[in-house]
């Protein structure tokens, strides 16, 4: 065999050699391939219950929450509905009338006024619960809305119901309860004077020393709300129309007060009124001022504003 032949035929094995190591390689890639796809699918196959799981999980925490967001919407369109709010029990509103509240909160302070009458004394301290109050007086669509008819001789519809008695005053709370919306009454003279005192201060007058930035009196009457209002946020506790109480009027009540949420309902013929009116003077305006009427007694600066309990 010459020298040129041994010398190709060398070339072509070692070209077969690598073409067959080549080829193996290939082989060996494919293999690992597949070995390694085997081994995802297989990981996949495994997982597969656990992520449906996760996503059936998933869905049903959804769900959940939804439902829970539906029935807290409904539940705060019923309560908004009858005036009410989870957080704070009641909005403040009653909604078949329009009347206004505002909550005051308990607490103690000295009633009564050693500069004032003699029916204002002993200053003594009372503590009371917290309630809430009418944040204006009753208006005379108010009155309308629940009894149907107006008595007011001076009319105007944001005006307060005046020319109606204390005997009238609590037919129309009667009437009004029925109706299911809550519960209201009168306040007491102890509840009235800690209010129009902006929550049992020392206050001359409901909101202010200048008695002509926070009342109307001397003059006309006039639309609730039209003057600043006190610490609370009431109007009108001081002037427009005098504000009948739920107390039975007598000269020395205050000795005979219990210290905590008193109200006197012993005997005696007349009503206690509070606040003066847009007739009266300053004197009959300060917050410690009583006064009193016969319960049938109508006038036209006769009016009252109303508390629902809590």
């Amino acid at each position: 065999m010459t020298e040129i032949a041994r010398t190709e035929r060398e070339l072509k094995e070692k070209e077969a050699q690598e073409a067959a190591e080549a080829a193996q390689q290939e082989a060996e890639r494919d293999r690992l391939e597949d070995a390694l796809r085997v081994k995802r699918e297989l990981k996949e196959i495994e997982a597969r219950p656990a992520v449906e799981r996760a996503r059936l999980q998933a869905e049903q925490d959804r769900l959940e929450r939804d439902r829970k967001k539906r029935e807290k919407e409904a539940k705060r369109e019923a309560e908004l509905a009858e005036g009410y709010n989870a957080e704070q029990k009641w909005v403040g509103e009653d909604f078949q009338t329009g009347m206004e509240f505002v909550w005051v909160s308990g607490g103690s302070y000295e009633m009564g006024d050693t500069g004032g009458y003699q029916n204002e004394i002993p200053v003594h301290r009372v503590t009371l619960d917290g309630f809430w109050l009418g944040k204006y007086e009753v208006t005379q669509a108010q009155w309308r809305a629940v009894m149907g008819s107006d008595p007011s001789t001076l009319k105007g519809d944001d005006h307060p119901v005046e020319n109606v008695s204390w005997n009238d005053v609590q037919e129309f709370i009667r009437k009004l309860n029925a109706r299911g919306g809550g519960k209201y009454r009168l306040p007491t003279e102890a509840e009235w004077e800690y209010a129009c005192r902006s929550g049992g201060k020392d206050r001359l007058y409901s909101g202010s020393e200048d008695l002509d930035k926070v009342a109307w009196h001397d003059e006309e009457y006039h639309p609730v709300g039209g003057k600043a209002p006190n610490g609370l946020g009431l109007y009108d506790m001081s002037g427009n129309v005098w504000e009948w109480v739920q107390d039975v009027y007598d000269e020395h009540a205050y000795d005979k007060h219990a210290p905590k949420s008193p109200i006197y309902e012993g005997s005696g013929s007349y009503r206690v009124g509070r606040g003066g009116s847009w007739l009266h003077g300053a004197g009959d305006l300060r917050c410690a001022n009583r006064n009193n009427y016969d319960p049938g007694d109508r006038s036209n600066f006769l009016g009252f504003r109303l508390l629902r309990t809590p």
